[in-house]
Formats: structure tokens, C-alpha cells, sequence
């Protein structure tokens, strides 16, 4: 739906050439994106638990990759690298 709604935005943008339509529908996307995050997947989460956090991990995206990382230092002790959990 979010896509849908997106796409439908983005080709008007394109179709009559504007700027600011382009702009809002960047920022509806983001906006979109930002709920889907904040509270569609918490929700998500306390619904279905463990078999929603294995789909998860199964899932190729962004975020299911930032989930599946763990952060551990560099030798300069600084740094900080994401190594993917197996």
C-alpha cells in the first residue's frame, strides 16, 4: 500500500514535471518508512514473537541485515565494525 501510494506520487511527479510534487512524495515515503519502523514492526513483534524474528532473519533487507549485525571494536579500540551473525 505504502509502495503503491509512493509510485502512484512519484509518477505524477514525473508525468507533470514537478519539483515539489517530487519533494512530498520523497517525504511521504519517509514519513511511510518511519511508521513502518516505529510502529508496525514493534507491533509485529509483540504479536507473533519468535516466528516473526525468524521471518526476519530470513527477509532480505536493510533492516533485517542492521538486526542480524553485532557491533564489536576494532584494534584501535574506536572503531566499531558490523560483523553478520551467522
Amino acid at each position: 500500500m505504502y509502495l503503491g501510494a509512493t509510485a502512484a506520487l512519484l509518477g505524477a511527479a514525473f508525468y507533470w514535471t514537478s519539483v515539489s510534487l517530487l519533494v512530498y512524495a520523497l517525504g511521504c515515503a519517509a514519513c511511510c518508512h518511519a511508521f513502518v519502523i516505529a510502529f508496525e514492526e514493534p507491533h509485529l513483534r509483540r504479536t507473533f514473537g519468535q516466528p516473526y524474528e525468524a521471518y526476519c532473519m530470513d527477509v532480505h533487507s536493510l533492516a533485517a541485515a542492521l538486526a542480524r549485525a553485532e557491533p564489536r571494536l576494532g584494534r584501535s579500540g574506536s572503531d566499531i565494525h558490523l560483523r553478520a551473525a551467522p
